[in-house]
């Protein structure tokens, strides 16, 4: 599995590239493991994940906050 991390310049956005092969089950399993880690970690340093492009449905799980319906 590879993981290529792709960045603007200058506003600390990142876009990890998680490489796998969705056929391979173990592989599978560490991407998405990867993918928490990943985003476990920018929060934990002080960042975002939400970037410019907003919440979407792989990220929201690792959320920190959670929207009450209303």
């Amino acid at each position: 599995m590879t993981v290529a991390v792709i960045a603007h310049a200058g506003d600390g956005n990142t876009h990890p590239l998680i490489v796998y092969d969705p056929d391979d089950g173990k592989m599978l399993e560490r991407a998405h493991a990867a993918f928490g880690q990943i985003m476990d970690l920018a929060i934990e340093l002080g960042g975002t994940i939400t970037g410019e492009h907003g919440v979407g449905s792989s990220k929201s799980p690792g959320y920190p906050i959670r929207w009450a319906p209303t």
